[in-house]
């Protein structure tokens, strides 16, 4: 029993290890690469675009070395978004298909579903497209993860124009299971739809440039961790030593 933990304190140590030379060591460029609607894109209205938390994370990160936010497009949908994946489409400014650009990246954020669920809201019933969307979310992130292994961070939904805590709450939970399915970082922004200083008007379906701030910074912390790092270097050599098997 005493030899098990002994080797059981000499592996723990020799991941903080590894864990504290990748972070002193590692000063390479960090390229971000964001997918989204128009909340991605930073949009306080459905006229002015603001400042996202992509923008804001490009403050942020020390060492980040780019940004590519060409498939962050207005009112595309979660199917829409799939479709572009699916065909590969080329970037619009760099001509790159979006799976080469994805796999550029370090870091991939994704945010999307205001847009298609405000439509919903005006034109259908809310409820019968949740698992719709969620399945088609979950063929997005599946996909993606068939080629990139990196950080994804999945950025929830919150309340807006009269779609109830208790819907938002369905699909969040929906995200938050398909972050844990696949490995990503589910971020929780509701509480911010709680203030309505977050709101460039009380009738906007949009965050501001307030809440943005706040979730790039919640971003970074998340991705700066302690836990979330040690986390994946166990993934990592769980993986490696079941490859050896």
């Amino acid at each position: 029993m005493k030899r098990r933990y002994k080797l059981l304190l000499i592996v723990l140590s020799g991941m903080l290890i590894t864990f504290l030379i990748n972070i002193s060591t590692n000063k390479e460029q960090i390229n971000l690469v964001a997918l989204g609607d128009s909340f991605a894109l930073g949009y306080i209205d459905n006229k002015i675009v603001g400042i996202s938390f992509n923008d804001y994370l490009k403050e942020s990160i020390n060492n980040l070395d780019s940004l590519n936010n060409e498939f962050c497009i207005r009112n595309i949908t979660i199917s829409s978004l799939n479709n572009l994946l699916d065909k590969n489409t080329l970037g619009k400014k760099t001509n790159i298909p979006i799976k080469q650009i994805i796999n550029q990246a370090d870091i991939l954020t994704i945010a999307i579903g205001i847009d298609e669920f405000n439509y919903y809201n005006n034109y259908y019933n809310v409820d019968d497209n949740i698992d719709i969307f969620l399945d088609e979310y979950t063929k997005l992130i599946d996909n993606i993860r068939t080629f990139y292994s990196k950080k994804i961070i999945i950025i929830s939904l919150y309340p807006f124009n009269g779609i109830t805590n208790n819907t938002i709450l369905k699909i969040n939970n929906g995200l938050k299971d398909i972050s844990i399915k696949y490995k990503a970082i589910y971020l929780d922004i509701m509480a911010y739809s709680l203030n309505n200083d977050y709101f460039y008007t009380k009738d906007s379906i949009y965050l501001n440039y307030r809440a943005h701030k706040n979730i790039a910074k919640c971003i970074v912390e998340q991705i700066n961790s302690w836990f979330y790092w040690v986390f994946h270097i166990i993934i990592l050599k769980t993986r490696r030593t079941m490859l050896k098997i």
